[in-house]
């Protein structure tokens, strides 16, 4: 018996009994809506296990004799109702959640993002939802914006700097966001601008290499040079609708400068040569 059939089913099994007395007839009808009221909760697209327990109590209820074991039997199948819809309401519940923890991450990449993708796949709608969804999702989303904002902005510096003439190599984003990216200057051999990303902000500053001859004013008239280089720089990114937003300068020679030793010079110029070679074969 299908449950959609099981209130005609119900009234049917009146008409079979037709020598009833009429107060008892009464009785068996009243019964009957009981049972159809109960039935006609029942949602849709029920699990299979849910249908086959419904069909089995309507007909324990057909077959159970006197009205105590009828009662009994509408126990346990209002019961079983109220289970499948309440069942029903946390599964639309958690479609619902669902799909707008889906929108939250639209058009976001990374692994972060995938694995929270997976994660939200993978999730039985019938069953509640993990403690800190929400959380997690909402981790993967800003996560996801930062590397993306971050990726857009020293890309556009990237651009902005060559076009300045400074020798920006293809490993420059990934150098700002560990150690540090150095480039070259083109006012001084014993100088680099150094370029740093910490806590989301980038940080810029001009750096002189320890075995060489310190000279206030040179320090000086090279920060000079790079604090012009910067202005250009801004313009050249304001143009690409980024505004960078100044939280901290110094003027040039009053601040000591920055020291590193000669050997990550060399190594800066060995970096940047191979560069040189690499832009020579493509051109070529």
């Amino acid at each position: 018996m299908h449950l959609a059939d099981a209130a005609s089913a119900v009234t049917a099994a009146l008409v079979e009994k037709p020598t009833l007395p009429r107060r008892t007839r009464q009785q068996e009808e009243t019964r009957t809506q009981e049972l159809t009221r109960v039935l006609e909760r029942l949602p849709g697209d029920l699990p299979t296990e849910i249908v086959n327990r419904c069909e089995a109590l309507t007909r324990a209820w057909h077959g159970a004799e006197g009205e105590t074991s009828r009662d009994r039997v509408l126990t346990q199948l209002r019961y079983l109702v109220q289970h499948a819809v309440d069942g029903q309401k946390r599964i639309e519940r958690n479609r619902v959640v669902i799909e707008h923890l889906y929108s939250e991450l639209d058009g976001l990449e990374g692994q972060p993002v995938e694995r929270t993708r997976g994660l939200l796949k993978g999730l039985d709608l019938r069953e509640p939802l993990p403690d800190g969804l929400e959380q997690r999702v909402e981790d993967a989303r800003d996560s996801a914006r930062e590397e993306r904002d971050r990726g857009f902005v020293l890309s556009a510096a990237s651009r902005a700097l060559a076009s300045l003439g400074y020798d920006v190599g293809s490993d420059f984003e990934t150098l700002v966001v560990s150690d540090g990216a150095l480039l070259n200057l083109r006012t001084s051999s014993v100088h680099a601008l150094r370029i740093r990303e910490r806590n989301h902000q980038l940080l810029w500053n001009v750096v002189r290499f320890g075995d060489s001859v310190r000279s206030s004013h040179t320090d000086a008239s090279v920060e000079d040079s790079w604090c012009r280089d910067f202005s250009a720089l801004r313009d050249r990114l304001r143009r690409d609708g980024i505004e960078l937003e100044l939280t901290r300068a110094e003027a040039p020679g009053t601040v000591p400068m920055q020291v590193l030793p000669r050997a990550i010079r060399r190594d800066l110029g060995t970096r940047q040569d191979a560069h040189a070679d690499q832009e020579k074969d493509r051109l070529l």
